[in-house]
């Protein structure tokens, strides 16, 4: 898993570490900063950040205006300045959200928090409840308190639920979430999970070896119960 990488424009120095310092206090990343959008443009092709929060006026030729206009990731608008003219010319490039300056912590966390929201609901994707949020094109976005992570869905090994909750277990860690099994399995079955035991499912593309009764992974080794053998068989056959 990791976390949603954000980059920064800004060029007031104590802004700016104070943006960083607060964003990594609410579980992001900060993977750039810079003071003018030229600059800002070059780094966010590189370093691909997740999300943007955008001062209005910085150094420079251009503004984070005319940086928004050339983004394609969901960004955030930051400024001092709350006039219509400059309102009206920011709202054209489509941002997420519009923070006000001075804020306060919460301010950022809530701007951020729905304009994470906005743009995700936006992309194609399924909403799997309060803790597994979206999927789109083999990723989830996972909300863990406060905090976003990213998952490849092919990065899972197997699923282990007690009814209510579901453990997804990675190469290294694992991660509960408060949804079913069956749903799960349900919205992504397209995707080469396939239940094998009433508490385990498991990802076909990480088998290593099987037999009878147990699923040999990398990680793990998974039983097969009585109910599921002959339906993975089968799937087994056709692969």
């Amino acid at each position: 898993m990791s976390k949603i990488q954000v980059y920064i424009l800004e060029d007031e120095l104590i802004t700016r570490e104070v943006l960083k310092e607060s964003l990594e206090k609410l579980g992001y990343e900060i993977c750039g900063m810079q003071d003018n959008a030229m600059d800002a443009l070059a780094e966010i092709n590189t370093l691909k950040p997740d999300f943007a929060i955008l001062d209005i006026r910085v150094k420079g030729e251009h503004d984070g205006i005319w940086l928004g206009n050339q983004l394609t990731i969901p960004f955030i608008y930051l400024t001092a300045f709350s006039d219509i003219d400059t309102v009206k010319k920011a709202i054209e490039t489509k941002p997420s959200s519009y923070l006000i300056k001075p804020f306060k912590e919460i301010d950022i966390y809530t701007t951020i928090e729905l304009a994470i929201d906005k743009y995700y609901k936006q992309k194609e994707g399924v909403d799997l409840g309060d803790n597994i949020h979206y999927s789109y094109n083999g990723e989830l976005l996972i909300k863990d308190g406060y905090t976003y992570f990213k998952m490849m869905i092919d990065d899972i090994y197997y699923l282990k639920t007690d009814g209510k909750y579901l453990e997804l277990h990675l190469a290294d860690k694992s991660k509960t979430l408060r949804v079913s099994l069956t749903n799960f399995l349900t919205l992504f079955k397209e995707l080469k999970f396939i239940q094998v035991h009433k508490s385990f499912a498991i990802n076909l593309n990480k088998i290593v070896s099987f037999d009878a009764k147990n699923v040999q992974l990398k990680i793990a080794s998974i039983p097969i119960s009585r109910g599921f053998k002959n339906s993975f068989i089968e799937t087994m056959r056709n692969r």
